[in-house]
């Protein structure tokens, strides 16, 4: 799913595949590709602008393939936005995080994400849609240039800020496409009726001017990359080694264990981990409805 930081390989203590209704979440294990940076993190100032406007496209396309499976993320922030490669040649972003997502086309809860990034509808009560994942999204956009951190909800007073620092983004060391700034800026209305959708926002005329590199492309070309080198070489795209893979255990801090019936041969580990590295695999999210 592009745009949505993919699963590699999940099992549990067992030796089952997850879900293990044997096991807590705690006891599961998830293999995921490794993020060199996330939107907060990052080093903003040595990234240029297009692969900024390329990885803002990506994350866009992880909304527009969430949105299209009913799910809402309510969790969009600088922290969740994952940068797997900042290479201007092939810049890879991904949405991770899922523990506040549902099913659903509206949402109440109000304990969501980071309040400086919770789009103001929500702190009103009323409902919300998906809507608020694209203003979140704006938000953590214009975090990249700098320009927004925010120390609370975003209400009237605090929202002249974000328009305040949406109309600095004209005066940045890196010029600005008005187009791009024109479409932040309906991201990141105040009311969400007057939000594009994902699918919106990614037809807008600015991608087609700025020649993005999308998610989706780099994926095909990435899998191509590889036919090609395994053709050539004889390979069995093993190489590489664990070079831009983690595996991650959502316990208290212990290390993760192999899986169980594996050796524990380093060969034979960097192979599985490399051969996965290269493969496109789709995240299975498990959310819940309110």
């Amino acid at each position: 799913m592009a745009g949505v930081m993919p699963l590699i390989k999940a099992w549990c203590e067992h030796g089952k595949p997850f879900p293990c209704l044997e096991s807590k979440i705690e006891d599961v294990h998830l293999l995921m590709p490794f993020a060199q940076y996330d939107f907060q993190n990052a080093p903003w100032p040595k990234i240029s602008l297009p692969t900024r406007l390329a990885l803002f496209r990506q994350l866009l396309e992880g909304l527009r393939n969430l949105h299209a499976t009913g799910i809402m993320h309510r969790d969009i922030s600088p922290k969740n936005s994952l940068i797997l490669s900042i290479n201007d040649s092939a810049p890879m972003a991904a949405i991770c995080d899922f523990g506040k997502a549902i099913k659903g086309a509206t949402g109440r809860n109000i304990h969501l994400g980071p309040p400086p990034f919770v789009a103001p509808e929500v702190w009103r009560g009323e409902g919300y849609t998906n809507a608020i994942d694209i203003f979140s999204l704006g938000l953590t956009m214009l975090h990249t240039f700098g320009d927004w951190r925010g120390a609370g909800p975003i209400d009237e007073r605090t929202y002249k800020t974000v328009l305040e620092r949406l109309a600095r983004l004209q005066e940045h060391q890196d010029p600005v496409p008005e187009e791009f700034l024109s479409l932040l800026r309906s991201i990141l209305s105040w009311d969400p009726v007057n939000r594009p959708t994902a699918e919106q926002a990614l037809d807008h005329k600015v991608w087609r001017q700025q020649g993005i590199i999308t998610a989706t492309a780099l994926n095909g070309s990435k899998r191509r990359s590889s036919d090609i080198s395994s053709k050539s070489d004889g390979a069995t795209g093993t190489s590489g080694g664990e070079s831009g893979i983690k595996r991650m255990r959502r316990s208290n801090g212990q290390s993760p264990s192999s899986p169980p019936g594996s050796d524990n041969g380093e060969d034979r580990r960097h192979g599985e981990l490399a051969a996965r590295e290269d493969r496109q695999v789709a995240l299975e999210v498990t959310v819940t409805s309110e």
